[in-house]
């Protein structure tokens, strides 16, 4: 279809391909009143005056190959400007090209082109009259692509392109390159050898939504009623199994760090009292970006852990220093800091501070 638009406006109806050498065209105007004005029709082909063709619709034979229909009409204005259509007798598209980037990083834009290939070798440009899409990962704008940015996942997406015109349809592979930093996801840290014990954990920084809320015994969510991988921190109940382990605190960094992009420095504190004033043992440490964050047990018993991923640089002991005063107070402004982590985001670098 091609449209006039100098005159009224009109357009040129028929097949662009044709397997044979019987070609048929006929013009629609836009505004169908516009035609009791036409006073004569032009119709050429390849740029040669048909003569005998004075109506407003052709049909003839072309020799094979590519071909140009043009077409002007006379009213009591004038003629109107000559309109093109390209065609093609005795011959079929063999396939759709899709030629464009193989691989995109997220959030970035890619152009594509379509080309439509014929068993004579000839090779036509269809890009303005194409579709685009894509299955997954991002949306076409006419033949510009943009591509989405998921901070949710870490993986690379396989997404299919694909072209469509005069029935024809072609595809392309791509690849949307994850460029979502990869972030430790969770930082763990364990308490050995101690029963007698008032501990909590919180996020210091004012800002975060239910960080300044304690997680310990009984009030393991935080915050609560989430899932375990959706919480913020995580609080395991007295752990009486026989094994060294006693307390656990989970951090769930990867979630902070993308629901408060703004935010440089995260800060983590464990705060606590003993039944006397002690040296306190235990272990932290980071756990890779694919770790997800689990619960075992059932209240009374909750164990945090995590499942997937690995350690980043592995397990680091510590001792600090913890005072008495444990009567099953668990107000956090009650209890003092034992641990406090800051985790800078910039540089991915994660530094303690504990009691002498």
């Amino acid at each position: 279809m091609s449209t006039c638009f100098l005159g009224p406006p009109f357009s040129i109806i028929g097949n662009r391909f044709l397997p044979e050498d019987i070609f048929s065209f006929i013009l629609e105007f836009d505004n169908p009143s516009d035609q009791d004005g036409i006073l004569a029709y032009e119709w050429y082909l390849d740029d040669v005056l048909l003569i005998d063709e004075k109506s407003d619709q052709i049909t003839s034979k072309a020799s094979s190959g590519k071909h140009f229909i043009g077409v002007r009409v006379l009213n009591n204005l004038g003629w109107s400007g000559l309109r093109k259509y390209d065609f093609y007798t005795n011959v079929t598209p063999d396939l759709l090209v899709v030629e464009g980037p193989v691989s995109v990083n997220e959030g970035d834009v890619a152009t594509y082109e379509a080309y439509l290939h014929f068993g004579n070798q000839e090779v036509v440009r269809v890009t303005d009259k194409a579709t685009f899409s894509i299955n997954t990962g991002g949306i076409f704008d006419s033949n510009v692509l943009t591509t989405y940015n998921d901070v949710a996942s870490f993986e690379d997406k396989n997404a299919i392109v694909t072209a469509s015109v005069y029935n024809v349809s072609g595809t392309k592979n791509l690849t949307i390159l994850n460029t979502t930093k990869k972030y430790p996801a969770v930082l763990v840290v364990d308490i050995f050898d101690v029963s007698a014990l008032n501990v909590g954990a919180l996020i210091a920084n004012a800002n975060v939504n239910n960080g300044q809320v304690l997680a310990y015994t009984g009030n393991n969510f935080i915050p609560a009623n989430v899932a375990p991988n959706d919480a913020l921190i995580l609080a395991s109940d007295y752990i009486n199994n026989g094994s060294s382990l006693k307390w656990r605190f989970q951090f769930n960094i990867l979630k902070i760090v993308n629901q408060y992009p703004n935010i440089k420095d995260f800060v983590f504190e464990v705060r606590a009292r003993s039944n006397s004033s002690r040296i306190l043992y235990g272990a932290y440490g980071l756990k890779t970006y694919d770790a997800k964050m689990v619960m075992y047990g059932a209240p009374g018993s909750f164990i945090p852990t995590v499942t997937g991923g690995g350690n980043v640089g592995g397990p680091v002991n510590y001792q600090t220093s913890v005072s008495a005063g444990a009567n099953g107070n668990y107000n956090k402004d009650y209890l003092p800091t034992i641990l406090k982590f800051n985790f800078n985001v910039q540089n991915s670098i994660l530094t303690v501070t504990k009691n002498s």
